[in-house]
């Protein structure tokens, strides 16, 4: 079990610095981390298979039961256009993901799960740490730019002002809540809020939706209302920082609301090149598969945008590049294996609001700020594709799913219970 513990670290801790490695200290070594990428994803894979069958009626074996099928229904429609190897190629990201959720899920039900759980949460904490000083230094180098990605590097900004906004709620639940689990500790909410700060550095838009739902969210209490308080005028003075700092280094935040500008930021501006808007790729989806009941139930084939470096693209993949660059999930996953495979990630990425344990009130604060950050996905960015987001994804998920330290709490919350009954009646 430790063994496949280290094996899972070191892909994890591969994906999340290879960016600015290979970008900064290793220049050139491009080709070698797509070999490294391929290997890594055969051991996640690998891994999941080794511990699928006990963990069999768990909802992300099921998701991957499933998604095989899709993937063979899909291989099969379009295989006189898409080949067995180009197939395999577009079937790691998904794969990678839905085979992430059941290792860790089967590291969740072992004897090691204490174990694992403090060396996810202390890899989250440096990961999270890093990205400050990182962040700092690309700023100060390219401006508030797509370079400030981090130690995902040119690129990364969004996934990474995603993952840092979990990172940090997750933290603020683990750390911060209450021993009764009704509220949050003021005190870690602006401690944990530091790790905020690349978020505010870069120039991702999205940061004006989570902020206000990040609060929002922890003002929240199911006990006395006056613990809200603090917490709206820590969110307050953060979103003044946000404004200024984002006006006076990218544009003026009048102009992010701007419905004008969300709308030729989104659907409607140049349509020439990689730099196409994100949601105007799904109309020329649609006109694309017209008439095509089998291209829309199944897709046209995985791989379509892969193979670009060393495996080379499909004839049908080089007639499509003009669909390239920044895409939404809806779109990636659609295009590939069409309706079928959307139904089925959709049930990978949200089968944990199912939740079959107890679970307490700070967590499903969380658990809906992460849902909304999924739902989202679907016309913002891919990023559950994206191997470190998938991997961090993966484990909020199951450890929503499995109730966080519901026992702790529900312990905590006894305690209170027969102390309160030990008090003397006003009355």
């Amino acid at each position: 079990m430790k063994f496949r513990m280290a094996l899972f670290f070191l892909v994890l801790t591969f994906h999340a610095y290879i960016g600015i490695l290979s970008a900064t200290l290793l220049p050139g070594s491009s080709n070698i981390a797509r070999y490294l990428f391929a290997i890594s994803d055969m051991v996640i894979v690998g891994l999941a298979l080794t511990v699928f069958w006990r963990n069999r009626r768990y909802y992300g074996s099921i998701a991957l039961w499933l998604f095989l099928l899709a993937a063979l229904l899909t291989f099969i429609y379009n295989s006189h256009r898409m080949g067995i190897t180009a197939t395999l190629n577009g079937l790691r990201e998904p794969a990678f993901f839905i085979s992430s959720l059941i290792i860790i899920y089967d590291f969740f039900q072992s004897r090691v799960r204490e174990m694992f759980v403090a060396h996810f949460t202390r890899f989250l904490l440096i990961f999270a740490l890093l990205q400050i000083p990182v962040t700092v230094y690309q700023v100060i180098s390219f401006g508030a730019t797509d370079y400030v990605g981090g130690t995902f590097g040119w690129g990364g900004s969004g996934i990474l002002t995603q993952l840092l906004f979990l990172i940090a709620f997750y933290f603020i639940v683990r750390k911060g809540s209450l021993p009764d689990g009704t509220a949050f500790d003021i005190k870690k909410v602006f401690l944990y809020s530091i790790l905020l700060i690349p978020c505010a550095l870069n120039e991702t838009k999205i940061s004006f939706i989570f902020l206000p739902l990040f609060f929002s969210l922890i003002a929240l209490t199911s006990g006395k209302v006056y613990r809200a308080i603090p917490v709206i005028i820590l969110s307050v003075l953060l979103g003044l920082f946000w404004e200024y700092f984002y006006s006076t280094n990218v544009q003026e935040t009048r102009t992010v609301f701007d419905l004008q500008f969300i709308e030729k930021y989104m659907y409607s501006g140049s349509t020439n090149s990689e730099d196409m808007p994100r949601l105007a790729r799904i109309p020329i989806m649609f006109h694309l598969m017209r008439g095509d009941v089998g291209a829309i139930l199944l897709g046209f084939g995985y791989g379509l945008f892969g193979g670009a470096n060393v495996l080379g693209m499909t004839q049908l993949g080089k007639s499509l590049s003009f669909l390239g660059g920044s895409k939404v999930l809806l779109f990636t996953v659609w295009i590939q294996g069409g309706l079928l495979a959307v139904l089925v990630i959709m049930f990978a990425m949200f089968g944990f609001m199912r939740q079959t344990q107890w679970s307490y009130y700070t967590l499903r604060r969380f658990k809906w700020f992460f849902f909304f950050s999924l739902l989202l996905m679907w016309v913002y960015n891919d990023a559950i594709l994206f191997r470190t987001f998938a991997i961090m994804a993966a484990y909020f998920m199951v450890f929503i799913f499995v109730g966080g330290d519901a026992e702790e709490v529900q312990a905590a919350a006894g305690e209170q219970d027969e102390s309160d009954e030990e008090l003397p009646d006003d009355s």
